[in-house]
Parts: structure tokens; C-alpha cells; sequence
């Protein structure tokens, strides 16, 4: 079975893309976002961010994913100690799943921050690389709209992810989605056939 890894920067439609080879192709779709977002109600997982990044990233001894996001997006160090934490126990997650996935052609793994993570298993793990692109002021706009922040935070986001040319320049396949869900479907479709003829 190919696995492909699906990245792309936030904001540029990486889950629709995933949903859409899934609803569309019945393909297994493992995305680490939600496996990091369900490990934020881990109690050992919140015990070794509170060790580690301290109450500041609490509000009523609860773990304020807002405030978890500001921290980390203003302190590199502290980024990397909370990807030291995370990244493990999502690898570990990822490759359980794959196991117990039903024979098919392919499968797809989300991993948002693919090129800026340099964890030696991503790039031995995988078979080829889904880049979902798009403009990065229509990334901007759409992050703005989504998670209720300025238009500052959003080129804050941006500013510490890799750039459009050093994704597309280890993708072997893009998508671009700049237009609408028609034309996203059509690409997808596309892509489907490709990998079912790999």
C-alpha cells in the first residue's frame, strides 16, 4: 500500500482535500492534527506541557489552546520543546493506525508541518508527498476568518512556516486551491486515478 503524506500551510485546505479523497474514494485518511488535538486531553500529555512550558499557558489550571498557540508562535525554543512532547507519542499513534488499516492502493497521512519537522521517520515512511497549496494572500484572508485573529497574527503564523517554494519544491504532486470545490474535486479525482495507477 503507498502512503502518502497530504502537507500544506495553515489555512490552505488541507482537511477538505483529505475529506474529499475519503467521501469521494472510501480512502483511509490518518490526520495528526487530530491526533494532537486529542492528546491535549491526555492528562500525562497536559502533566509534561505544564512541567515544561509552565501556568502560562493555563487559564483556571485548564490548558488554553489559545494561549498554548500564542506561546509557542512567539517562542521558538518553546515550540520545539512542545514538538519534543507531542511528536513522539503522534508518530507512535500514526504508525498504530496504519496497522490496523483495511488493504487498499493507498492511504493518506496529514502532516501539516511535514518540511518543517525534521524527525528522521517522515521521511522514511513515506511513499510520496501531496502538497494542497494556495496564495498566500488567500491564505491569510482564510486564516483571519477562521480562527478570529488580525491580519498580524496571521503573518506571525505564516512567517515561521516554511514558504510556497520550499513545499513545492518536495512535493512530487500540488494541488492548487485557489478556486472552487468543483475544481479541488476535479483535482482530486485526478490525483486518485494516478495513485490507483501507481
Amino acid at each position: 500500500m503507498q502512503i502518502i503524506a497530504l502537507t500544506g500551510g495553515i489555512a490552505s485546505g488541507k482537511s477538505t482535500v483529505s475529506h474529499l479523497f475519503h467521501t469521494l474514494y472510501n480512502i483511509s485518511v490518518i490526520d495528526t492534527d487530530i491526533i494532537a488535538r486529542s492528546l491535549l486531553n491526555n492528562t500525562h500529555i497536559i502533566n509534561k506541557i505544564k512541567c515544561t512550558l509552565g501556568m502560562e499557558v493555563f487559564q483556571n489550571n485548564t490548558l488554553s489552546r489559545k494561549k498554548l498557540r500564542q506561546n509557542i508562535f512567539s517562542n521558538e525554543g518553546k515550540r520545539q520543546q512542545l514538538n519534543a512532547i507531542m511528536h513522539p507519542v503522534i508518530y507512535q499513534e500514526v504508525d498504530q493506525q496504519l496497522l490496523s488499516l483495511p488493504v487498499m492502493p493507498y492511504c493518506i497521512v496529514v502532516i501539516p508541518l511535514l518540511l518543517e519537522t525534521s524527525h528522521n521517520y517522515l521521511w522514511k515512511h513515506y511513499d510520496r508527498i501531496l502538497l494542497v497549496d494556495t496564495d498566500r494572500e488567500l491564505q491569510l484572508e482564510r486564516v483571519q476568518k477562521r480562527d478570529n485573529i488580525t491580519r498580524k497574527e496571521a503573518e506571525n503564523i505564516l512567517h515561521i512556516q516554511a514558504n510556497r517554494e520550499q513545499r513545492q519544491h518536495i512535493a512530487q504532486d500540488i494541488i492548487l486551491n485557489n478556486q472552487d470545490m468543483h475544481h479541488l474535486q476535479h483535482q482530486v479525482t485526478l490525483l486518485h486515478n494516478r495513485y490507483i495507477t501507481l
